[in-house]
């Protein structure tokens, strides 16, 4: 979604739509719709078509029949060659990586699928991504800070994946070392409920008896729809460091 944004012409793919529209009639006209928000096919294929543009031009390691790249390696690429402002391009001029744990449940991934499929590269070759590779990164970045914290704004699979890399850093080390601590800070906006037993429900203090989080972690958990209570959170964020100097 933020491709499509990035890619369009004034930099907005989605626009307020109607939740109780009639969803058969969306999809004759190729709105996709979430919730109240639409966004329409041609913008995906947009978004695709300069994708497909810059394919080529990233860098992969060579496995083979495989041309192989991490999904934050992936993503600074792009985020480098795009001149839109998005989340994108902005982490990549950062140096911020962005994971992509679920790739194959996503358009991107299902449009790399078709790619290897139709012979995109030409030459037998297929796009795959390292996402284990990934793990590892994060777990370089996270065992480079004495202390930590996580905002997990939702749930689902990008949540338990921040959260489970202490688990794997005491993968790592036992029993020879001490065992890492966990997070020390923890902020988590959501609507899911813990008595349903779902990662993307689950609390912090439950998190605690995985050692994903340290002991006596600072938490807080705000009950609310994310679009609303992220921006007030980044406002508030905002002021006090403009007040800090």
């Amino acid at each position: 979604h933020d491709l499509c944004n990035i890619c369009a012409e004034e930099q907005q793919a989605h626009y307020i739509g109607d939740p109780f529209a009639d969803d058969v009639e969306l999809r004759e006209l190729e709105i996709n719709r979430v919730y109240d928000t639409y966004i329409t096919e041609d913008a995906f294929y947009h978004a695709e078509h300069i994708l497909d543009l810059m394919m080529k031009e990233l860098d992969y390691e060579r496995r083979g029949d495989l041309r192989v790249i991490p999904t934050a390696e992936f993503c600074r690429q792009v985020g480098e060659r795009l001149q839109g402002r998005g989340i994108l391009t902005v982490a990549a001029r950062k140096g911020v990586p962005i994971f992509i744990p679920a790739i194959s449940d996503s358009e991107l991934g299902l449009n790399v699928v078709a790619a290897n499929e139709r012979d995109w590269f030409g030459d037998g070759s297929r796009l795959v991504f390292d996402t284990l590779a990934d793990v590892e990164h994060f777990g370089r970045l996270i065992c480079g800070q004495p202390r930590a914290g996580l905002v997990s704004v939702g749930g689902g699979v990008p949540r338990n994946w921040a959260q489970q890399i202490y688990p794997f850093l005491n993968m790592k080390t036992r029993p020879e070392k001490a065992p890492a601590t966990g997070y020390h800070y923890g902020v988590r906006i959501t609507t899911d409920r813990p008595e349903f037993g779902g990662l993307s429900g689950c609390t912090i203090s439950e998190s605690k008896s995985w050692g994903k989080y340290e002991k006596r972690a600072v938490e807080a958990t705000v009950i609310s729809d994310a679009t609303i209570a992220l921006p007030l959170m980044v406002s508030a964020l905002l002021e006090r460091l403009r007040t800090a100097g």
